[in-house]
């Protein structure tokens, strides 16, 4: 079951932050986070209980935080430009 979470969390979370590119939103932007979060988590514990190969997981766990940290970095800076340009 954790499993499936793990996954799902993980594509939704990237869909998510790939329509944020386009899209910005602070609420989907928080939703992006708190599965990111939750992503990590959990294949956190499926490493952990499962005594799976570490750098397989770690690398896998690396490509998906630097897509996820680039979108959302850029997510970042266009709603603070939005913000600054409608306080004007």
């Amino acid at each position: 079951m954790i499993i499936i979470l793990h996954i799902m969390s993980a594509l939704v979370s990237l869909l998510m932050a790939s329509y944020l590119l386009f899209k910005p939103s602070k609420r989907l932007f928080k939703t992006t986070n708190t599965l990111t979060v939750t992503t990590v988590a959990s294949g956190t514990y499926l490493v952990w209980s499962r005594h799976s190969s570490i750098l397989s997981a770690c690398m896998a766990g690396l490509v998906y935080l630097s897509l996820i940290s680039i979108s959302l970095f850029l997510t970042h800076a266009r709603l603070n430009r939005i913000k600054v340009v409608s306080e004007d």
